[in-house]
Formats: structure tokens, C-alpha cells, sequence
């Protein structure tokens, strides 16, 4: 999936998820604290939000960061649930010089 298709997906569900609350797009920028212009621009799949932005949109529209970014086709990993440990810290090796 290229990053145009994923914030065209993002953007219907932001899309979706406020049409279940009945509100309009200047509604979901006020709840959200972004300008109706670029709120706009997010859910026409324009604009690219960071993490944060669209956490505060999500919280506005009532649904989790997850909802929204959630994209079929890719193994979920449980992050939680993975018992992994932290790669040895220290200095690279050093790599030889070919003369």
C-alpha cells in the first residue's frame, strides 16, 4: 500500500467515524482544536497529520488512533505481549578498511 492510499483509507474512516456522530467537518476541527480548512484537507486524504493531530482528532470523533489507522491486509503483532530485550549497547564494531 503506498502512503497516498493509506491517507485516502485514514480519511474515509475519519470520514465515517464523524457521520456516526451527525456532526459536520467544522465541528470535528472545534472539538479537535484544528482550523475547518485543514481538518478538511485531513479527511479529503490532502494532508498528512501527525500522530498527534490525529490522536486529537480521534478523541473529538470518539474513536481510537486505531480505528483510523488500522489497514487489512498486515499482520497485527500484540506488542505487549512480546518478550523481547533491548539490542547490546556499546560501540559498533569496527569495520576494515580495504586498501
Amino acid at each position: 500500500m503506498t502512503s497516498e492510499a493509506f491517507l485516502r483509507k485514514m480519511a474515509a474512516r475519519l470520514r465515517k467515524a464523524r457521520w456516526r456522530l451527525g456532526i459536520t467537518q467544522e465541528e470535528a476541527a472545534l472539538r479537535a482544536k484544528v482550523t475547518p480548512r485543514y481538518y478538511a484537507e485531513i479527511e479529503r486524504g490532502r494532508k498528512n497529520p501527525t500522530v498527534t493531530t490525529l490522536f486529537d482528532i480521534a478523541h473529538a470523533i470518539k474513536v481510537t488512533l486505531a480505528d483510523v489507522v488500522d489497514v487489512e491486509g498486515l499482520p497485527r503483532v500484540a506488542l505487549d505481549d512480546l518478550d523481547v530485550h533491548p539490542p547490546p549497547r556499546g560501540r559498533k564494531p569496527r569495520t576494515r578498511r580495504r586498501r
